[in-house]
């Protein structure tokens, strides 16, 4: 299922706002919080919300990119913000506050590296002219590795 503010024709998809979501308690076994919680206003609100709609032995998966790595701070300036609400910096302190609104630690956290493939000129983010600047959305332009950080396991 995928839940969003923005509407979409898809059958499995649920419209909504993460800070009241129109589910029931411990309703899911897992949720997964994929590169969404910085655009998030009100992410207290929100993890309330994750802790009340996953079951007691149930799982969240969160990952966040690091807003100071290189290809983050790109994405930002390309995409004049990206929607990006929060600039999440050290991983180490943003785990401190899903662990206290759900009362859960994190029990893994991984390394992610990602590429410049949301600078594809194809893709579905929506540039300003300064793409052109960095080699005009090209896939070859972007070959470099960029590490995000931030992946955790709470349960």
């Amino acid at each position: 299922m995928r839940f969003d503010l923005d509407f979409s024709p898809d059958p499995a998809f649920v419209q909504g706002d993460a800070r009241l979501m129109p589910f029931r308690h411990f309703s899911f076994d897992a949720v997964v919080a994929n590169h969404s919680l910085e655009h998030v206003v009100g992410l207290g609100e929100c993890l309330d919300e994750i802790a009340r709609v996953v079951k007691k032995k149930g799982r969240r998966y969160v990952a966040v990119p690091d807003a100071s790595t290189f290809s983050d701070r790109i994405y930002r300036w390309l995409a004049h913000g990206g929607g990006h609400v929060d600039a999440i910096v050290d991983a180490a302190q943003f785990v401190k506050e899903p662990e206290a609104r759900t009362g859960l630690k994190v029990t893994a956290s991984r390394l992610l590296h990602t590429s410049f493939a949301f600078a594809n000129i194809k893709g579905p983010v929506r540039w300003s002219r300064r793409v052109w600047l960095i080699g005009g959305g090209k896939s070859g332009c972007f070959a470099l590795p960029a590490i995000v950080r931030g992946a955790a396991m709470f349960d």
